[in-house]
């Protein structure tokens, strides 16, 4: 491959000709930018046509520009153009190489400057065309719009056969000389004049005219509609007729163009090709009134000899495919009886790089240049094996065209759907093929910028490719350069679906609104008939259908765009527009805009040239590499408009039994690739029943201990650069059960990449982390688990997995800065755990669902200690010297059953199986004296649903009231003041608002309202699992629209919300809490069951020595619906 410094280095073969006999060819050879140290310099280059590799530099030493050389038809002198006389900054001046040293054909004046010539073909005088070269010192003035005229170009000549070489003007006018052609006979020149010098004027009607060259005399031949495609030719006929090329039909702006050949004396004209063939090169064969033809239809090439009188073609003198000729010229030699042609040619195919080659041929059609001689080896370092694999490929667009195209990778890949994918559309607009250069990058697919290519997006990149095995539809970029740059910028702003997603999109001076281009582009006419019309065309601005600023909304890859500052064909006002545009109303990250000083739409300056292709491939190196720790596995689709990435079973750390994590073995590793396509093992299960816990979704991948894993879900389209907030959600089950597959980002993420976050738009997309917390059969207390650092372990895999996410969610494009923890029940109490430690760096807000950290007692590590010795007893390890050793080693199911004994009788110990132990470090003390201390830290939104009791109402048959006192098991005071404050009033218990319906026993409704809709129902809200159909839809997507805005702003009114959704105050001293429910969500004072809630807390520390009553501060106090 070529690097940005080979590529701003380079030389190129430009301008060469053949000579009158073709016995000899001349060409320049020379930067192709200008140098960051100097000039650009160019060297004159001559070779025999018989001999193979003869091409020799014909000025030993020079460090001026030549260019433009041509033989004498005559001498076979050469004759060019350089800069000698004044330098790069100075005029250019026609030379004559006879000898060893070049010499001016003529005295010019300094600052005439010469654009072109041609050689009389009598050889007696050289035309020219010359302009006054601009003062660039002089002081600007004051102007009026097109009143000025400058750059005008003269047409005058010089008498080669006289001593004193004067330069006589033959035509100038208040008009610009744009080119001409000698008549065969050398008596008279045609030429053409534009209203203006500019761009523009060739869109305006150009006379075609004559000039004698004894008498002076002009006279008008034709006017057309607009400049042709090519300079004409004359014949030697009588009247004369003349041939040039131009679209068709000839007033349009046509893809395709025609070989129109019209004669003056009966007015008639004669067109061939254009109509499903494009004429795209006319040259003069100086025989018997014959021109060659370069025809092109897709990738199939040829040159085909017409003769002028006759209006007809004669016969193919050589075809092409798999080849590019960048240039070419040709003759007849008349001595043999053959046409020669000479051509600089190049493959993308086969790898070779341009030299100049020459056949000869009679009326045989060769099929490659190659059956004759190269003559050049200016690429001699240039080897194939630089160069990619490239093959030719067509496919059928939805209209029914056919397009064709190249496709490249590098040399010796295999699997090519694991490579990321470039489609590059070239500019032209009507160019058939782009340089075959893959510019360094894995693979780049090169297209015709047909305007049809519109509607084969989907046909190549989705179908046509991915059927063929060549591309991984997830990984595409689109990259073009003009109207290259248009269709990128089109692509990446079509609706968002499975045909018309890329990962990222590169917009080279490419239009994005039509209308705004038409207003301020150098070539406005053009313009307007490429887009449709023109600002002032009367009726509908069709401009708009086809503008990508339109739809910046849909854009959702990251794009780039590059321009020249002094670009006066895509002014670099179109990529401001877009890249404003794209940062307003799209969700895509912010896009990347650079523009170079001095350069116009072609760039001339090396260091600039290095400098773009260098951004190019470091921002598609950047958002085109999957990361090095997981493989896209899984795509979801939500709503029909939103897509996902779904990382899978992606290891946090490893473990070993009852010991902390260590990190992951690709820790500082860069190459490792993680299959995150399948989710990971569940953790074994504490239950009661071994044959329930079959019946769960938890045990679909099996259960293992090597379980500390995460998922991670992130919006299609994100990049290392995207910097999404990111929320770690740790899920519930009695801190005993659950799996981290058992809940699906898909909504969430769906939702964030949906919702309307003005402020910063690129924070309306969200990552989601759902990290599986590895809370085994670990004893929770006991002196030897507190010996051996194994309480807790499940907290400290928690934030191993903050860790995890702090060291690596960069490479997911998440921001380490900005993460969020979301938990319900048990998942929401671990996460107010970590608000007991003041290291809070790990995170930046939680939201608790249901859950805090006095919702069950929390004891120290001695309390523990007869479930401890429960557990050493039931895995025969009562004998061991070392219990804790032997429970790290004993046989997983028996550790297991173990521990769904002690599940199963909770109550026959003093303290809760499983739960949390006052550590000294991450829980420093109990939580009810830290909470009670104002001892949590940063803000958090908490809250619970209205049922939360009936779920933790065991048993469920309260038929009496004495099963009522018993169940509750306080003293006699406070049950008295209980009984009275939860009366036994069928209409007055939860779950509310069922008026006198009986749930299981008699007394079960008023036992849940002692406790607190269902515990858990927020769950399906949050995750968005809701049917759209349903009438809580609206109620779910508000929900998560608080959520979604918290997690960005650590503010949850930033998110468009559902109609008339109120702000979320503050709890603060107004005592204000959300309520929210199907009907109503409002603002609510915070004194629900006041009296109870009051009565409750005063005796809170009898229920903090009760295990059967876990989640009683779950749902009273401080946590209903609050936000501190």
């Amino acid at each position: 491959m070529f690097t940005p410094q080979e590529i701003a280095g380079a030389e190129g073969i430009s301008s060469f000709s053949l000579s009158k006999d073709a016995s000899s060819l001349v060409y320049a050879f020379g930067s192709l930018f200008k140098p960051k140290d100097g000039p650009k310099t160019s060297a004159l280059w001559i070779a025999d046509t018989l001999k193979e590799l003869d091409a020799k530099r014909l000025i030993p030493t020079s460090t001026n520009f030549d260019h433009s050389p041509s033989f004498h038809p005559v001498s076979n002198d050469v004759y060019f153009l350089s800069d000698r006389y004044g330098g790069p900054d100075g005029p250019t001046h026609i030379y004559r190489l006879a000898g060893s040293e070049p010499q001016a054909v003529a005295s010019f004046d300094k600052s005439e400057s010469v654009t072109s010539f041609k050689i009389s073909p009598d050889g007696s005088y050289i035309a020219f065309i010359s302009t006054e070269k601009n003062d660039t010192n002089k002081t600007e003035e004051i102007e009026v719009w097109e009143e000025k005229k400058t750059n005008l170009g003269s047409l005058r000549v010089i008498f080669l056969n006289s001593d004193s070489t004067e330069i006589r003007t033959l035509v100038s006018t208040d008009a610009h000389v744009a080119s001409f052609v000698w008549s065969p006979d050398s008596t008279s020149i045609g030429y053409r004049l534009h209203r203006r010098s500019d761009d523009a004027s060739r869109d305006f009607p150009v006379i075609e005219a004559l000039v004698s060259l004894d008498s002076g005399n002009t006279r008008d031949l034709y006017t057309h509609p607009r400049s042709p495609y090519s300079n004409s030719i004359l014949t030697s006929s009588k009247p004369s007729i003349t041939a040039y090329l131009q679209p068709l039909p000839r007033e349009s702006f046509s893809s395709v163009s025609a070989l129109y050949i019209h004669d003056f004396g009966s007015g008639e004209e004669t067109v061939l090709y254009g109509e499903n063939e494009d004429a795209v090169g006319l040259i003069d064969v100086q025989y018997n009134n014959q021109v060659a033809v370069e025809v092109w239809t897709g990738l199939n090439r040829r040159i085909d000899i017409v003769d002028l009188r006759e209006r007809t073609v004669l016969f193919t003198v050589l075809r092409w495919k798999e080849e590019h000729m960048m240039s070419w010229d040709i003759r007849f030699n008349s001595t043999n009886g053959n046409y020669v042609v000479a051509a600089l040619r190049s493959s993308a195919v086969t790898g070779e790089a341009p030299e100049v080659w020459i056949l000869r041929t009679e009326k045989d059609t060769l099929d490659s240049i190659t059956k004759g001689t190269r003559l050049s080896d200016n690429y001699s370092s240039y080897t194939p094996d630089k160069a990619p694999t490239s093959r030719a490929f067509q496919w059928t667009s939805v209209d029914g065209e056919t397009i064709e195209g190249i496709i490249s990778h590098p040399r010796g890949a295999e699997d090519l759907s694991a490579l990321p994918a470039v489609l590059y559309i070239h500019g032209g607009p009507y160019m058939a093929e782009a340089f075959w250069l893959i510019l360094g990058f894995p693979r780049m697919a090169h297209l015709p910028s047909l305007q049809r290519l519109r509607r084969a997006f989907s046909k190549l990149s989705r179908k046509y490719l991915f059927k063929l095995g060549l591309i991984d539809p997830k990984n595409i970029a689109i990259v073009g350069y003009s109207q290259g740059g248009f269709l990128t910028a089109w692509g990446c702003s079509r609706p968002a679906n499975n045909e018309y997603t890329f990962k990222a999109g590169v917009c080279g001076a490419g239009p994005t609104s039509w209308g705004s281009l038409v207003e301020s582009s150098d070539r406005p006419d053009m313009e307007a008939f490429l887009g449709g019309s023109a600002p002032w065309t009367p009726g509908e601005p069709i401009y708009l259908r086809g503008s990508p600023i339109k739809d910046a909304c849909n854009v959702q890859c990251p794009m780039l765009f590059l321009n020249g500052k002094e670009d006066l064909r895509i002014p670099l006002t179109q990529a401001i527009a877009m890249v404003r545009g794209i940062e307003r109303v799209s969700k895509a990250p912010k896009a990347e805009l650079v523009f170079y000083p001095r350069e116009g739409h072609i760039f001339d300056e090396a260091a600039h040239v290095e400098d773009m292709y260098t951004r190019l491939l470091g921002f598609l190196d950047r958002h085109m590499k999957t990361s090095s720790y997981g493989q896209t596995a899984v795509d979801v689709k939500i709503n029909s408009t939103s897509f996902i990435d779904i990382f899978r079973g992606i290891s946090y750390g490893t473990v070993e039994r009852f010991k902390r994590t260590t990190p992951p073995s690709y820790a500082g590793d860069t190459t490792t690739v993680v299959n995150a396509t399948f989710p990971g093992a569940a953790c074994p299960q504490v239950t009661i029943s071994k044959s329930s816990l079959a019946t769960t979704d938890y045990g679909t991948f099996g259960f293992g201990e090597d379980c500390t894993l995460l998922d991670i879900y992130r919006p299609r389209n994100t990049t290392i650069d995207s910097k999404l907030p990111v929320m770690l959600w740790v899920y519930g089950g009695e801190l005993i059960q659950g799996a981290s597959f058992g809940y699906s980002g898909s909504g969430i993420v769906a939702a964030s990449s949906k919702m309307d976050l003005p402020v910063i738009t690129v924070y309306s997309f969200l990552t989601l982390i759902r990290a599986a917390i590895k809370l085994t059969v670990v004893c929770s207390g006991g002196q030897e688990a507190d010996d051996n650092g194994a309480l807790n372990l499940g907290l400290y895999d928690q934030r191993d997995a903050m860790q995890w996410v702090q060291n690596y969610i960069e490479y997911f494009g998440g921001d380490k800065d900005k993460v969020t923890l979301f938990g319900q029940s048990s998942g929401s109490m671990c996460i107010a755990y970590h608000y007991l430690t003041e290291d809070t760096s790990l995170f930046r807000g939680a939201i608790l669902e249901s859950g805090v950290s006095t919702s069950v007692p929390v004891l120290p590590p001695a309390d523990y200690q007869n479930v401890y010795d429960a557990l050493v007893n039931l895995t025969g390890c009562s004998s061991s010297s070392d219990t804790f050793q032997c429970i790290q080693t004993v046989n997983e199911s028996v550790l297991e059953d173990a521990a769904n004994t002690i599940a199963g009788a909770p109550n026959s110990y003093s303290a809760r199986p499983w739960a949390v132990a006052i550590d000294g470090e991450i829980i420093p003390d109990s939580p009810a004296v830290l909470t009670a201390q104002g001892k949590m830290w940063r803000s958090r939104p908490i809250g619970d649903v209205q049922d939360e009791g009936t779920v933790f109402v065991q048993p469920q048959a309260l038929n009496t009231t004495d099963d009522y006192v018993t169940w509750i098991g306080l003293d006699y005071t406070t049950l008295s003041t209980i009984e009275e404050l939860y009366p036994d009033v069928e209409s007055l218990g939860s779950p509310y608002g069922t008026g006198n319906t009986t749930f299981f026993g008699e007394q079960f409704k008023r036992g849940a309202a002692t406790y607190g809709v269902f515990h858990a129902s927020d769950v399906l809200f949050v995750f968005l699992e809701i049917s759209e159909t349903s009438p809580q839809f609206a109620l779910a997507e508000q929900t998560i629209a608080y959520w979604l805005s918290f997690a960005n702003h650590i503010n949850p009114n930033f998110a468009k919300l559902i109609t008339g959704a109120p702000i979320w105050e503050q709890y603060g001293s107004s005592k204000k809490s959300m309520y929210m429910s199907t009907n109503v969500t409002k603002m609510i004072t915070d004194d629900f069951r006041q009296e109870q809630t009051d009565f409750l807390l005063s005796v809170a520390d009898q229920f903090l020595t009760t295990s059967s009553t876990a989640h009683f501060l779950a749902i009273h106090g401080k946590t209903k619906g609050n936000s501190n």
